[in-house]
């Protein structure tokens, strides 16, 4: 295939909305867990996709796409063109935006479970914005848990 014949990222999603969203998805567990080092489980389901975080004093964050795209495929990524003035030059620049969900997992707890949308550059910034809204809404500090340098072996 030409230079020229490189299908854009729309042409890419519409053709194929279940790739698409497995490779976002397969994206954003390794940056979770090798480039931030926290602990997380994947889960592909159907058309969608969810990302349980644990956090400290038994909280869990819950990551869903917002978007929905082509055949109901859930999408993680936002593509939006920026042009860079002083290059004369266009860019196109991802970021990320899913639905929040904390919960406690906490045995009693009277927690009412939180839900919310970010729309970050990547996950880590999704992750900190997320524990910046819990804390503004709760008074609560918590925190992502790090995966243990064994596992990591």
């Amino acid at each position: 295939m030409l230079p020229s014949e490189t299908p854009s990222d729309i042409q890419v999603r519409f053709a194929y909305p279940d790739v698409a969203l497995q490779l976002e998805t397969a994206m954003l567990q390794g940056e979770l867990e090798d480039i931030l080092g926290l602990q997380g489980k994947v889960v592909l389901r159907n058309k969608s996709a969810l990302i349980h975080i644990p956090l400290t004093e038994q909280f869990q964050m819950t990551l869903r796409p917002t978007d929905v795209g082509f055949e109901g495929y859930s999408e993680w990524m936002s593509w939006h063109e920026h042009v860079d003035e002083k290059h004369q030059r266009r860019e196109i620049q991802g970021s990320v935006r899913a639905s929040v969900e904390v919960i406690c997992k906490r045995k009693g707890a009277t927690f009412q479970p939180l839900t919310f949308t970010v729309h970050q550059k990547d996950l880590e910034g999704v992750i900190h914005k997320a524990l910046g809204i819990i804390r503004f809404h709760t008074g609560k500090r918590l925190a992502p848990k790090f995966i243990k340098v064994e596992e990591l072996s």
